[in-house]
């Protein structure tokens, strides 16, 4: 064979070397494009999923927080509303008290005026009956209103103990609202690092599989 047929052979056989060279590196950046692709829809896909995880719980979280302003909101309009009977019941108390004080008061000078036409002994022994019932009936007016009075402190301190408690409960709803939000927010980073070190695993072992048949073509 002649110098110049075995040159043209060589340039043949180089010219197919680059040939199957450039298919595989055009095959391997279609491979990797196809990859790349896959690995940004697997990112789309899995930030669309943290997206929906999280306004789940932000939504869940407004409910809740909804709900305890709402009861708490009622519990305060029920204490109120409890709050003014009492002391509507307390005025009206009074103010029997001091008709009934009234009462007996003009019922025992009407009758001192009709026994002044009487006999003394009989008006006075009438007085002292009287004065005696005024005493027993007002003695009675002043329990009667000590009794209210206890009761009403006892129900102010009630309604603050209430209202202690549903501060308590206002603040504890809070501190898991944070604790939610931190856990949801901490799941969605270890759910990003897992993701990258898979992706980033899968790609070195894909790289090596490319290099070893470019070399094994070469």
């Amino acid at each position: 064979m002649s110098q110049l047929a075995k040159k043209v052979e060589k340039q043949e056989e180089l010219t197919e070397k680059a040939e199957m060279l450039q298919k595989v590196r055009e095959r391997a950046r279609e491979e990797q494009k196809e990859k790349s692709e896959q690995l940004k829809r697997q990112k789309q896909l899995e930030e669309e999923q943290r997206q929906r995880h999280r306004e789940k719980c932000i939504l869940e979280v407004a409910e809740k927080l909804q709900l305890k302003k709402r009861q708490k909101k009622e519990e305060e309009q029920r204490l109120k509303l409890e709050l003014k009977e009492i002391s509507t019941k307390r005025q009206f108390l009074a103010a029997k008290a001091e008709m009934v004080e009234a009462k007996a008061h003009a019922e025992q000078q009407a009758g001192l005026d009709r026994e002044a036409q009487k006999r003394q002994k009989v008006t006075l022994a009438e007085q002292r009956r009287k004065n005696q019932i005024k005493v027993s009936e007002d003695q009675r007016l002043r329990d009667n209103q000590e009794r209210e009075v206890q009761e009403y402190q006892q129900m102010q301190q009630t309604v603050a103990t209430r209202l202690e408690r549903a501060k308590a409960a206002d603040v504890a709803l809070k501190d898991e609202i944070l604790q939610s939000v931190a856990s949801a927010r901490s799941m969605q980073r270890q759910v990003g690092k897992r993701g990258m070190q898979e992706h980033g695993h899968s790609q070195n072992a894909y790289m090596k599989r490319i290099q070893g048949r470019m070399a094994t073509s070469c």
